[in-house]
């Protein structure tokens, strides 16, 4: 009919002579005679396939034909006749209906729809994986009871009065899932009408946050610890000028005082004051890693050994202290001062925990090998032998939001007065560093426990400890001695005079070169600091070696990158000298470089 040739494109003319396979997709002729053949035979009395044909164009066109036979009454005659019905919308709806099935079945997020009651019809796979529960579980149950959990329920409220609203909400959600884990979801939930406009669904989706929530904390802290890093830069040359000069004459004046003197006594305060204020700024350097850490093969116990000895004059009789330590332990590469930052801040906190009802404060050192469970637990670690410090006590103990922020920067639960919240920062950079971690254990009311775990060395080729031999700190040399700080020029004059160097001060690079300059032969060795205006202390030292070349300069900075940057160019800097200093660190750096006295 006219109908059969619009849908070919072809006019009648051209379709009759044709059969039914000149018009069908190669694919579907061979079921297509076979079902002509049944009907002919008379094996089926009709058969209905959906099938393509070709238009003339030579697209195709998806149908259902109908084959039968029809009989002519007056003869014998008999005709094929095939009804065919135009099925390419519904083919198309229905293809994207499985497209999106299958995307809804293999999607990673998970969806849920639900009735306009709350109960659940319909959960892909990656509901299984999100609460622990089964598909058959979950289908036909209450979402109110299915989700559980005080934060999961306030939420499902503020969902439930928007989508019933006919309005879409989006919010985060913690599912805690059927074998105990809980997790983090961005949830996104939208009502579903019929033609009526009436809400006859709900579909909702989530996407697992957990993850990426962690990264974003881990970025915060990158943030805050590059923030100090910026903090450090702006402070550390100003403050240890000051440290300097306060540590340098106090150590000066309490040499010319007797020992029993209440003014000694009194610089003694002074001086450990001083001491705090240089381990506090070393604190903030290592946090811009403007500090770089010596690694030597350190054993563990005999720093903690060290540190115990300090905290017992500080600690009050109400907490007693045990402790628990192997000598047997295998030594760690590590920094000496960083070790001895991490025993002297657990035993603090531990302290701190403690000070109003007292308690025990229990430190434990041991041997142990981790082995492959542990590094399942734990991907930070590695399998191996791990030196394992533990310190505990019987303090007022933390719930789990503070345990979750102990280790940021500037976080505290102590007063304001009372700490800087760096100490357990601080401790976490240096254990990461060393390729260790750091675990934390605690219950309100019942205490804290905090296990470090450092990798162990072999004792194979670890050198035995060695007290070095005392250096002659006298001299008689000439010092052309260079800083824009004037107390720290004449502490330093002060301080190397007493020595027997006979000392020249300029705060002032130009100064100092047009000096060096008009008699290059008058001073045997250039002390010069870095950070001065006009002229720098690397600058100063080419120019002075344009003019002389033979004479050693030691370069004193607060910078740890200045040390590295200059570290390859041993014709301008033949030392270099941490600040703060005092007068004994600048005679060793002397007699370094132009030898024994």
């Amino acid at each position: 009919n006219r109908r059969f040739c619009d849908m070919l494109g072809y006019s009648e003319e051209e379709l009759l002579g044709l059969t039914l396979a000149d018009v069908t997709a190669e694919e579907f002729r061979v079921s297509n005679e076979a079902d002509r053949k049944r009907v002919v035979e008379g094996a089926a009395e009709w058969v209905s396939e959906e099938i393509q044909y070709v238009r003339k164009e030579g697209d195709r066109l998806w149908c259902r034909a109908t084959l039968s036979l029809v009989r002519v009454q007056s003869g014998s005659e008999q005709y094929l006749a095939a009804i065919v019905e135009d099925v390419s919308d519904r083919k198309r709806v229905e293809e994207e209906r499985r497209q999106l099935a299958a995307a809804i079945e293999q999607a990673a997020e998970a969806v849920v729809i639900t009735d306009a009651q709350g109960i659940a019809r319909y959960v892909n796979p990656a509901w299984e994986q999100l609460s622990g529960m089964s598909r058959a579980d979950t289908l036909g149950a209450d979402m109110w009871a299915v989700l559980r959990g005080d934060h999961a329920q306030a939420a499902l409220r503020e969902l439930w009065d928007a989508v019933s609203s006919g309005r879409t909400w989006t919010g985060r959600m913690r599912i805690d899932r059927a074998d105990g884990r809980a997790s983090i979801e961005e949830v996104t939930a939208s009502p579903v009408r019929d033609a009526a406009g009436e809400i006859v669904n709900f579909v909702a989706v989530a996407r697992d946050i957990t993850g990426q929530l962690a990264l974003e904390e881990r970025l915060r802290q990158a943030q805050k610890l590059e923030a100090i890093g910026t903090l450090a830069g702006g402070i550390a040359h100003d403050f240890n000028n000051i440290l300097s000069a306060i540590m340098g004459y106090t150590d000066i004046a309490m040499c010319d005082l007797p020992e029993d003197s209440e003014v000694r006594q009194s610089l003694a305060q002074v001086e450990l004051a001083s001491r705090r204020a240089k381990d506090l700024v070393a604190q903030i350097l290592a946090f811009s890693r403007q500090r770089e850490r010596e690694m030597l093969p350190v054993r563990v116990q005999s720093i903690v050994k060290e540190a115990l000895k300090l905290l017992r004059g500080s600690i009050p009789p109400t907490i007693e202290m045990r402790e628990e330590i192997d000598n047997k332990c295998a030594p760690v590469l590590a920094d000496p001062t960083g070790i001895h930052q991490i025993v002297m801040n657990l035993c603090t906190n531990a302290y701190h925990a403690m000070q109003e009802k007292g308690g025990v404060l229990a430190l434990r050192l041991s041997q142990v090998e981790v082995g492959e469970s542990e590094v399942e637990r734990d991907p930070d670690l590695v399998p191996g032998t791990y030196a394992r410090l533990e310190v505990h006590d019987t303090g007022h103990g933390m719930d789990d939001e503070t345990q979750a922020r102990i280790f940021e920067p500037y976080f505290t639960t102590k007063e304001r007065g009372e700490g800087t919240g760096l100490g357990l920062a601080t401790l976490h950079g240096i254990v990461t560093d060393l390729n260790g971690v750091v675990h934390v254990y605690s219950e309100p009311g019942e205490g804290s426990t905090f296990t470090v775990l450092l990798p162990c060395m072999p004792f194979e080729g670890v050198a035995a400890e060695a007290e070095a031999p005392a250096e002659a700190l006298r001299g008689s040399e000439r010092v052309l001695l260079v800083d824009d700080e004037q107390p720290i020029g004449e502490f330093a004059r002060a301080a190397l005079e007493r020595l027997g160097y006979s000392v020249v001060v300029h705060t002032s690079g130009v100064e100092a070169l047009e000096v060096f300059a008009q008699s290059p032969s008058a001073f045997d060795v250039i002390v010069t600091d870095q950070m001065m205006p006009h002229m720098r202390g690397t600058e100063l030292s080419r120019k002075i070696h344009a003019v002389r070349p033979d004479v050693p300069v030691i370069l004193c900075s607060g910078f740890a990158e200045t040390m590295r940057e200059t570290a390859g160019d041993k014709g301008a800097i033949q030392c270099h000298v941490m600040k703060p200093i005092i007068g004994a660190d600048l005679a060793r750096a002397i007699r370094r470089v132009v030898g024994p006295a």
